[in-house]
């Protein structure tokens, strides 16, 4: 499974709602073939109270509570009025899911979704309209059923706030006229819609934007929570990941692996532009990459002379577009001050084996600094710097790390952390 159909939840959301829409088509064979013998007892009653209470507390979601509840109220060969005890049933399960609501912290992860800032749009709902006028053109009885139309009408909204292209429409909308079932998949959906990326300037980094911070339901969070409504690194629609910065700074980078990921970055951020690249660990001479990257190794250095050169590049280095840097002998604090002459001519990359943990988040340069953080040689320096970053989720945060290629980099869009994937 890759990150992003672990992030993004619609497998889960498929499968809930083909499992629970497969239910319903059992029962009601069922029910209606033995309806004789059943006749005295409340079975779809019950079987609406359990279903909603249960894929809503799931869900985090009234609205995916009452979705599964009505489905197992609606009888699509009764034509008509609302089954009697029905709205009972649907205030029951409503009131027992603001009871959870609200000892797991007030939310509704599928109203959430339906609220953010996305224009409405008529196309959906006007397709919704013309298909339930063919079945009433067709004379299908359950057109004519109440709980089916004040369904349908709610599909029908959240088509027009979620429908992004033509096609996405059309499907919607022909989800949103099956009624009940419709509505279940739609409100499913929205349950686990990850959020829509951020906009802002900076560096464009490689790979792909996974999540960010944000307080939101939990069913959106990759390390998932207790609480309904929490705050940590929330699913992101995949997008360029972004380092909120100016052009000119210092990104402090942190791996098993530093050479790699200053190649890496120094190749991504340079693009066409020429880019210099000091390897301090190996002794030269070396080899470094093709292309407009220069390498220079000064691993035969002692320290001091290894500042010293670097405090020289701080007039020479206004012509490479980026100055990356890699070693696992050196500490940030130990070429920090070097660094940051040299940022105020260009971009810089440091990418280092050991990070200093009071100072992660680094301020250096004169546009403020940026910092990316992956799998560390040592795992307990590792969950250490986690838990400095995120707090108590940094086990989950940590199996992640393990199973997945993935980087946390700070600051993204209005200072927040996040999460991308090579």
């Amino acid at each position: 499974m890759k990150i992003e159909e672990r992030c993004g939840g619609f497998a889960i959301a498929a499968r809930a709602s083909f499992a629970v829409a497969l239910a319903w088509i059992i029962f009601y064979l069922i029910y209606n073939q033995y309806n004789y013998f059943l006749s005295f007892l409340p079975v779809p009653q019950l079987l609406g109270l359990l279903a909603g209470v249960a894929l809503g507390a799931y869900t985090r979601s009234l609205l995916v509570g009452y979705s599964a509840s009505s489905l197992f109220l609606f009888n699509p060969g009764s034509p008509g009025e609302i089954p009697a005890y029905s709205g009972y049933v649907i205030l029951l399960t409503l009131a027992v899911m603001g009871l959870l609501s609200y000892k797991r912290g007030p939310s509704d992860s599928a109203i959430e979704a339906l609220l953010w800032r996305r224009p409405a749009r008529a196309t959906p709902v006007l397709a919704t309209a013309s298909l339930l006028s063919i079945y009433y053109f067709l004379d299908f009885k359950f057109a004519y059923n109440s709980l089916y139309l004040v369904n349908a009408g709610l599909a029908a909204v959240i088509t027009s706030r979620n429908s992004e292209t033509l096609g996405k429409a059309f499907a919607s909308s022909l989800a949103a006229s099956l009624g009940p079932v419709g509505l279940l998949c739609l409100s499913l959906y929205l349950a686990y819609m990850p959020l829509p990326p951020l906009k802002c300037g900076g560096l464009a980094l490689p790979g792909r934007l996974v999540a960010y911070e944000e307080e939101t339901s939990s069913t959106r969070l990759l390390t998932g929570g207790r609480r309904w409504r929490d705050r940590g690194l929330a699913c992101s629609k995949p997008s360029i990941p972004v380092l909120n910065l100016g052009r000119r700074a210092i990104v402090w980078a942190y791996s098993i692996d530093p050479k790699g990921t200053a190649l890496m970055l120094s190749k991504s951020l340079a693009s066409r532009e020429r880019a210099l690249f000091l390897d301090l660990d190996s002794i030269s001479p070396c080899e470094g990459p093709s292309g407009r990257v220069e390498t220079v190794c000064l691993g035969d250095y002692p320290l001091v002379e290894v500042k010293a050169y670097l405090s020289s590049l701080a007039e020479t280095a206004k012509q490479y577009h980026i100055v990356a840097v890699s070693s696992c002998r050196v500490r940030p604090r130990d070429i920090a001050r070097e660094l940051a002459l040299i940022a105020s001519h260009t971009t810089v990359v440091a990418s280092l084996c050991l990070p200093e943990e009071d100072a992660l988040i680094a301020s250096s340069g004169p546009e403020g600094g940026g910092t990316l953080f992956s799998m560390l040689g040592d795992p307990l320096l590792t969950r250490t710097v986690l838990g400095k970053i995120l707090g108590d989720n940094n086990e989950k945060i940590y199996y992640l790390f393990r199973k997945y290629k993935i980087y946390l980099f700070y600051p993204y869009c209005e200072r927040r952390w996040a999460a991308a994937t090579t």
